[in-house]
């Protein structure tokens, strides 16, 4: 009981928060160049500041006896990016939605939810093991997003390799994952002062975001998307831990090691999708209501999926 408890504490305030923007916009107590101006602040300095003061804490020492468990995350994220790209090529028509659609299919919301589950269920080896997989799996995330949004451009033009390399590169969360992983594998040390800073703007991120995304829904998108919305939240938060999590069982993995990558299979839809999406203007309509319809689902799936994997033992 403790754990559905947490695991409904855990997820249910995202789902709230985004509720608050939607209302707030409703009320015309945000308009729509707060929102505009908002969700550019986080995609270029709030959740940058967020990604980096994650990853530079994360000692490559606690990988040692870690290395399969990490392997096995990287392998099936490239996995779920790979087919997803395959399969949807045919199915969704439109560029600008299948983009949104497989990022937010492939993309974990594992920083605000992933994290915080693994502590709650397996105490300090949580937290590391936890920040391990954040840091192997948070660049995979960052990559494939901004490889599938610039092939989905919607110009009807192929991206060029060197320019989806150059947006890489110039990409806000990909420069703060190097910098994170420099500051992690090096003698490097943030001054006091200037981590203090980065740490206010890293709390803003989350609900600045979750409120930019509430205040971004209209029930006229919801309608015209729903379907896509609904699929691209099943395949992340069912499809994807019914196919990854016996993969990962038949490879020996049990307990913290499991459990760390069933929070990553079955996370709902990151956040940090839609200020993505809307950045490179793809469809944030879409991106944003994933999050929320695979925030809602996986109020159920994840504890559903705690509770079984205990009774069996496997964690």
């Amino acid at each position: 009981m403790a754990n559905i408890i947490f695991t409904i504490n855990c997820v249910l305030p995202v789902f709230l928060v985004i509720v608050i923007g939607y209302i707030l916009k409703k009320t015309g107590l945000m308009n729509q160049q707060f929102v505009d101006t908002s969700s550019r602040l986080v995609f270029l300095l709030f959740l940058p500041s967020m990604i980096f003061r994650q990853i530079s804490v994360v000692d490559p020492k606690t990988l040692t006896g870690f290395e399969k468990t990490a392997l096995i995350a990287f392998v099936s994220v490239t996995a779920h990016f790979l087919l997803l790209t395959i399969f949807t090529k045919t199915a969704i028509k439109d560029s600008l939605s299948r983009g949104a659609f497989i990022q937010g299919c492939f993309r974990s919301n594992y920083a605000l939810i992933g994290v915080p589950l693994a502590i709650n269920l397996f105490g300090q080896e949580g937290a590391v093991k936890s920040s391990i997989i954040l840091a192997v799996v948070l660049p995979l995330f960052i990559v494939y997003s901004v490889i599938i949004l610039s092939i989905n451009n919607g110009t009807g033009e192929k991206s060029k390799v060197s320019e989806i390399l150059l947006k890489i590169v110039k990409n806000p969360y990909i420069i703060a994952v190097f910098l994170g992983l420099l500051f992690s594998f090096s003698s490097l040390r943030v001054p006091n002062f200037l981590g203090k800073t980065m740490d206010y703007m890293a709390n803003i991120a989350t609900p600045l975001a979750l409120l930019t995304i509430g205040a971004f829904l209209n029930t006229a998108s919801m309608k015209s998307n729903f379907k896509l919305a609904l699929s691209a939240s099943l395949i992340k938060t069912v499809l994807v831990p019914l196919v990854s999590l016996p993969v990962s069982i038949l490879a020996g993995l049990r307990n913290a090691d499991l459990g760390v990558l069933f929070i990553l299979y079955t996370s709902p839809a990151a956040v940090s999708s839609f200020i993505m999406a809307k950045g490179m203007k793809s469809d944030a309509s879409l991106a944003a209501n994933i999050i929320v319809i695979s925030t809602a689902i996986s109020c159920f799936t994840v504890f559903i999926g705690v509770l079984i994997l205990k009774n069996l033992g496997f964690i």
